[in-house]
């Protein structure tokens, strides 16, 4: 169609490898593994419980998907944001970027903050804290320094 890939390709490739970790019983065997997905994933679960698609309890396949982290990048409007913070919460959002495919880091931050009403706290947990959560090793290696 001549759309421009960032508009359709790059969210459906997150929503196919979403899709896929959870009907492939990925998900379900891996439950430590973290995984930090761009763009939003709760409408799959509906879906999953259809039994072509493996009859998938649609609770047990949220809680699954609530499991994952997901980022910010180019979702800086309130109802980009009301999906991933009333699904899994500030403590599994992280900040996330397109930037320089979209606007640059710091207004993106602003908007985010204002947009999704998040509180300084929780905006703390977006632009840094979950991330050491994920990463331990980074903290190790801060403390080293």
């Amino acid at each position: 169609m001549g759309w421009p890939i960032p508009m359709t390709e790059y969210p459906f490739n997150t929503v196919r490898a979403i899709e896929n970790m959870l009907l492939t019983g990925q998900r379900a065997q891996y439950l430590d593994m973290k995984m930090i997905f761009s763009h939003g994933a709760p409408r799959i679960a509906g879906m999953a419980s259809l039994y072509f698609l493996g009859g998938l309890a649609v609770v047990e396949s949220l809680a699954q998907l609530a499991g994952y982290h997901f980022d910010t990048a180019s979702s800086t409007s309130a109802i980009q944001l009301a999906a991933p913070k009333s699904f899994v919460g500030a403590d599994r959002i992280v900040t996330g970027t397109d930037y320089k495919w979209a606007m640059p880091a710091a207004p993106e931050l602003a908007a985010i903050e204002g947009n999704g009403k998040f509180t300084t706290v929780e905006m703390a947990q977006i632009n840094n804290q979950n991330a050491l959560m994920i990463f331990p090793r980074i903290i190790n290696a801060l403390k080293l320094n």
